[in-house]
């Protein structure tokens, strides 16, 4: 089975069809399957089909939301500094502390500590374990607006170049 489209030079793809013995209409283009499945992505220029722009500036801002997304959870899980060390920050390290915090308001054992990304223990009191979460929502708050403000300029992105920009 041979594949074409149809449509003027400069605009979008108009019709599509197929041929048993690669006898096309006046003004088809040959195409593969993909582009006669797809019609409404191409559109026509110097003769062949092509994506359409509009459908480029689609690709580049799901491929640019994916990267600002990663660039997000990179940055609300990456470890963090605090009392001269570094502590993890992950999903599993800040629901621990959620627990011992929630369940800690008269106060923490005097020997408590916390145990640091290189698996050391670091002695704390219930401020110091305190200030450490603290530091972590402040970090992750301003991830979260750096994360909102790229979403409204790829929403407003009215070109590739806009989009790369971001």
């Amino acid at each position: 089975m041979q594949y074409y489209v149809i449509g003027e030079n400069g605009g979008p793809v108009t019709g599509s069809g197929m041929t048993p013995d690669a006898t096309y209409p006046p003004g088809a283009i040959p195409c593969d399957a993909y582009v006669y499945q797809n019609p409404q992505l191409f559109e026509i220029q110097g003769g062949a089909a092509v994506i359409s722009n509009a459908r480029q500036l689609q690709q580049a801002k799901a491929a640019k939301l994916a990267e600002i997304t990663a660039d997000y959870a990179a940055a609300t899980t990456a470890d963090i500094a605090y009392m001269s060390t570094t502590f993890q920050a992950d999903p599993a390290s800040i629901n621990t502390m959620a627990q011992v915090l929630s369940g800690s308001t008269m106060g923490l054992p005097a020997d408590f500590y916390w145990v640091d990304a290189g698996n050391v223990q670091v002695p704390m009191t219930l401020a110091q374990l305190q200030g450490l979460g603290a530091m972590i929502i402040e970090r992750n708050w301003d991830a979260f607006k750096v994360l909102q403000n790229k979403k409204t300029l790829l929403s407003d992105a009215a070109t590739i170049e806009d989009v790369n920009a971001i």
